[in-house]
């Protein structure tokens, strides 16, 4: 995989995804790394799901994180399959579809709706979407695709989530670690045999 350095991305790219935790207790430091692991995974999720870029070198760079809340601009990069040919609508197009499947897949599951055979790595990946703002009482996630045009920002997708929210998703993701790992002992099945037999 080639791996474009900063002002190569910058040049490559016409839009900007913005992850903003606006928090009112220190952040973990492992909270804060899975919050964009997550994303990135997400991101590349959605490459993958492309029929016009490769989800070989899918990364996302970080352009710059802000003062006061957590406020990270990140720079959303994919290659296309056949070069010079996906057009920057495009490009945006994939960072817009990747705020709307974060949208859909937390608006699910705050609802309770597991993803159909969604696996415990994915469970995992979302709980660490939504753990710096579970554990914090007053704080919210905002996720955001954006272009620049004559210097003036237009947000073309966003999604917020706040703490109860974060928290409502979690248990949902507990739930279902419980369920998964009842299945497992469940599907090892047989008959079990007491090992306190006593003599008759």
């Amino acid at each position: 995989m080639n791996i474009l350095s900063y002002n190569e991305a910058m040049e490559k790219t016409p839009v900007v995804l913005t992850l903003t935790i606006d928090n009112s207790q220190p952040i973990k430091l492992t909270d804060f790394v899975t919050a964009f692991t997550s994303l990135s995974r997400e991101y590349s999720s959605t490459v993958k799901a492309s029929e016009d870029f490769s989800d070989e070198d899918a990364e996302i760079y970080i352009k710059e994180i802000r003062q006061g809340s957590i406020v990270a601009d990140l720079i959303p990069i994919a290659a296309s399959v056949v070069p010079l040919v996906v057009a920057e609508a495009d490009k945006v197009l994939l960072a817009v579809e990747t705020v709307d499947r974060w949208r859909e897949r937390f608006s699910a599951l705050l609802q309770g709706t597991i993803p159909e055979n969604a696996s415990k790595t994915d469970l995992k990946t979302w709980a660490g979407a939504v753990a710096s703002v579970a554990r914090d009482p007053d704080a919210s996630s905002t996720l955001e695709a954006a272009t620049f045009e004559d210097g003036k920002r237009e947000i073309r997708a966003t999604f917020t989530f706040n703490s109860r929210e974060a928290k409502q998703i979690e248990n949902v993701i507990e739930a279902e670690f419980e369920r998964l790992d009842e299945k497992k002992e469940a599907d090892r099945g047989g008959p079990r045999f007491s090992t306190n037999l006593q003599p008759v």
